[in-house]
């Protein structure tokens, strides 16, 4: 297991060993409940987050709204609260796009909710080098 402070949260990731899923997901388990984190799954990850009602998709929605146009790349199931943030900010008419990266990990739901995906993360890198 590998673990990755981020700050406010901590993502460990099991991605190297996937046998050890069910026992990381179990430890992050215990430390929520010892310390009122949350846990929510990842891509072969599981992450332990403050108790807030903060994501991915409340960013978005506060640093574009005040623009014009706004474009989200996501590959996980976090990336789904951004999707919806991009969504509201459409029906305000912003313009929006919703990327999605495809892997054999990520969400059906995302893949399905995306306007466009692009293979990672080469594909990512030329997408965004044509909004130069």
């Amino acid at each position: 297991m590998l673990v990755e402070p981020k700050g406010l949260s901590v993502t460990c990731h099991y991605r190297a060993g996937p046998a050890l899923g069910p026992q990381v997901t179990a430890l992050a388990g215990e430390v929520a409940a010892a310390t009122g984190l949350v846990v929510r799954a990842g891509r072969k990850s599981v992450e332990l987050l403050p108790p807030v009602r903060a994501d991915k998709g409340t960013v978005i929605a506060k640093w574009a709204s005040p623009v014009g146009a706004a474009c989200y790349l996501g590959d996980d199931t976090g990336d789904l609260a951004a999707f919806r943030a991009l969504d509201q900010l459409a029906a305000r008419g912003i313009g929006t796009a919703r990327i999605a990266v495809p892997s054999d990990e990520a969400p059906a739901e995302l893949l399905h909710a995306a306007d466009v995906t692009v293979d990672a993360p080469e594909g990512a890198a030329a997408l965004l080098r044509t909004l130069l």
